[in-house]
């Protein structure tokens, strides 16, 4: 997906340093005074999912709290509700990797993407949910 939504990044690179770089870059958009905000849903959201260190995620909830404040799409808590629980289920996951002793590497697909258990797809379909990405 993070392939599929950043084309002209180089494919072999990891899920985590893509989620990186969707941080760097829209870290440096000023929120104030970008006509865009709505459309760094969709890369904030899939990239947010992908994340595992606790200060990755806070900055990503922070991202979302600030385009929450200035545009007020109810949307965006659904989204992060979202995020959150990918997280959840990613941290359990490996969790349950670590206590079995499977091996497993922070870009395993079991862990991140659409292919791995704990996607943002399988909680949306698991909630019922409907969200509008853009």
């Amino acid at each position: 997906m993070m392939q599929n939504t950043f084309p002209r990044l180089p494919f072999s690179e990891s899920v985590q340093s893509l989620a990186i770089h969707v941080m760097t870059v829209i870290g440096n958009i000023n929120y104030e005074t970008s006509p865009t905000l709505t459309v760094h849903i969709f890369p904030l959201f899939i990239a947010g999912c992908e994340v595992h260190s606790e200060i990755d995620r806070d900055w990503f909830r922070n991202q979302f709290k600030k385009l929450y404040n200035m545009i007020w799409c109810a949307n965006i808590k659904k989204l992060t509700l979202v995020m959150e629980e990918v997280w959840k289920r990613k941290t359990k996951l490996i969790q349950v990797m670590k206590t079995t002793g499977l091996p497993f590497t922070v870009d395993d697909y079991q862990i991140n993407g659409l292919r791995s258990k704990p996607n943002w797809y399988q909680v949306v379909k698991e909630k019922n949910m409907e969200i509008f990405l853009g």
